[in-house]
């Protein structure tokens, strides 16, 4: 999938960097970070992946004592690491929020975006699921349990 990279300034030393952003228009896709600079997408329309991991999320709600709609939240704070296959470099995946500062190595929502067009657009990997889909239905549970900070037990 193609995506535009962006020229950010961190407001908090001031260094510059370039990295991905998704378009609204890429309805359903995540765009993922695993380090300072291994990217993928989680597109959630195309995979039983993301409904799986959404029903999971659901029924543990009632456990941690949240309302339903903060279910997206959740979904995005743990994703990318419960279900996704870490990156070529071993590294856990997590949904990018805010950039990060290659600068000051920060990881802060004090950025800047210049309102221009993409620097360029790169070509990222969709997100595998190989480990996730070898899992027996109680063994995905517990890892989202566990993500979750959860003991089934």
């Amino acid at each position: 999938m193609q995506v535009g990279v962006y020229r950010f300034r961190c407001d908090i030393c001031g260094g510059e960097a370039e990295e991905p952003a998704m378009h609204p228009y890429h309805y359903g896709a995540l765009l993922l970070r695993a380090g300072s600079n291994e990217y993928a997408i989680l597109d959630t329309l195309q995979i039983e992946v993301a409904d799986e991991v959404s029903e999971l999320l659901h029924e543990a709600l009632p456990k941690l004592k949240h309302k339903s709609r903060e279910s997206a939240a959740l979904f995005q704070a743990i994703a990318g690491w419960v279900c996704c296959d870490t990156s070529p470099d071993g590294k856990p995946y997590k949904i990018v929020g805010d950039p990060y500062c290659p600068t000051c190595e920060c990881v802060s929502e004090l950025w800047t975006r210049d309102d221009a067009p993409p620097v360029r657009m790169i070509d990222l990997p969709i997100a595998t699921h190989t480990i996730w889909n070898r899992l027996a239905p109680e063994e995905k549970e517990q890892k989202l349990l566990s993500a979750l900070g959860i003991s089934d037990r």
